[in-house]
């Protein structure tokens, strides 16, 4: 009786490991080939090829090694419910490899991913691409492997493999804006309006094509109105977060924020067929308060090299100290100005708001020292003939926040 189950265990671990090695669907993928192992959810990740007791948490540790082992990783743990699609390639990318997936058989809906090599089984290379949130539609998309060159997609994907993807949890509706529309904010005495948004968008702002699937992105444009006229200069900065019904948040970063055209373009780009929870912030390069601002001592920009300061400061609890000044080195001669913050709170800003000569006169300057959130920051400006010496001024001071609910259309 023993002998006989020990056979019938021994056979169905062994019909398990032939089921669970059944080669997936294939493709070809920069002169090689990949193949889409499965697609799993949660926030434990086991490789879907993985034998069924590497699947399961409740087996013993002493059993599970006396039982053959798949070779791929175990249960890797995610902070946040994720979708991730797993991959065997007969290389390793080239660098600046970069995934995303889209629709099939369109552009519609373009998703980047991040990509993660977890180990090497069989002489193939065990990918783990991640996708932190996915379309509410399930149904048939393309996983796409393309390089960046220069900052610029390559002409020719590497390799693309098709993927259906599982149903998007429900969640409670959410009720779009209509657009154009302002937008009370409870309890302050401003509004927001929302003038445009929309999906498919290069970053260069670009309409994207369908027939070149590449990651789109979104353009929003969005303005702060107030009722008081001293209550101005405010500008759409960023978007820290876009969370759909599904409770998927993309972080999206976004281009043109400094430019003369109004509006931002993200990158992800929310996608249509469905309404997003915007986190808008706004912020001013002027217009500011006196308890904002921060005058620097003089700085003497008579010569070439930097000049150390070494000035320090704190101002509403962040702490700045300007390193030094000196010339960027380039034509236009301009000036630059190293400051560094530190326990700067989400929201604040460091904003160069002026520069003078003894004399009064302004000098052309490029308010933002860096991106968002940056702590190094370079300020410029262009010093007029014969200036030695210059009187600058920082401003620090808070954004403003809003949510709004919108849901994107196809650009046009």
């Amino acid at each position: 009786m023993g002998l006989g189950l020990a056979c019938l265990f021994g056979l169905l671990a062994v019909g398990l490991v032939i089921c669970s090695n059944r080669p997936g669907p294939k493709a070809g993928f920069d002169g090689g080939e990949m193949e889409l192992l499965g697609v799993t959810h949660g926030v434990v990740h086991v490789c879907p090829k993985a034998f069924p007791w590497e699947r399961v948490s409740w087996l013993p540790a002493g059993l599970l090694k006396r039982l053959p082992s798949s070779g791929y990783p175990s249960g890797i743990p995610v902070r946040a419910p994720s979708l991730r699609v797993w991959m065997a390639l007969s290389h390793a990318p080239p660098n600046s490899t970069e995934w995303y997936l889209v629709a099939e058989g369109t552009n519609a809906i373009a998703v980047p991913a991040s990509a993660m090599a977890v180990k090497s089984v069989q002489g193939r290379e065990i990918l783990q691409v991640g996708l932190s949130a996915w379309p509410r539609a399930s149904g048939a998309y393309r996983l796409v492997a393309r390089r960046r060159l220069n900052s610029a997609w390559a002409p020719e994907p590497l390799g693309s493999i098709a993927i259906e993807l599982p149903p998007v949890p429900t969640g409670a509706p959410l009720v779009p804006l209509a657009i154009p529309s302002t937008n009370a904010v409870p309890n302050e005495s401003w509004r927001v309006v929302l003038d445009r948004f929309d999906h498919g968008w290069r970053p260069d702002g670009f309409p994207v094509l369908e027939t070149n699937p590449v990651p789109a992105a979104s353009a929003l444009r969005a303005r702060l109105v107030s009722d008081d006229p001293s209550d101005r200069g405010w500008f759409l900065i960023a978007v820290r977060s876009a969370t759909n019904a599904a409770g998927n948040v993309l972080t999206p970063s976004v281009h043109n924020w400094l430019s003369t055209r109004p509006g931002l373009i993200l990158t992800p780009g929310p996608w249509p067929g469905e309404a997003w929870n915007l986190a808008l912030e706004f912020a001013r390069n002027g217009w500011f308060h006196p308890d904002e601002l921060v005058p620097l001592p003089p700085l003497s920009i008579d010569g070439s090299g930097d000049r150390s300061i070494a000035w320090r400061t704190n101002v509403h609890g962040i702490q700045l100290e300007v390193h030094s000044v000196g010339l960027a080195g380039e034509k236009p001669e301009e000036s630059v100005l190293r400051v560094e913050a530190s326990h700067v709170p989400v929201g604040w800003n460091v904003t160069l708001a002026g520069v003078t000569d003894e004399a009064g006169r302004t000098c052309w300057l490029s308010p933002r020292g860096g991106s968002l959130n940056a702590t190094k920051m370079r300020f410029r400006w262009r010093p007029l003939p014969g200036q030695s010496v210059v009187h600058a001024t920082l401003a620090v001071h808070r954004s403003r926040m809003a949510v709004v609910t919108l849901e994107p259309t196809p650009a046009r």
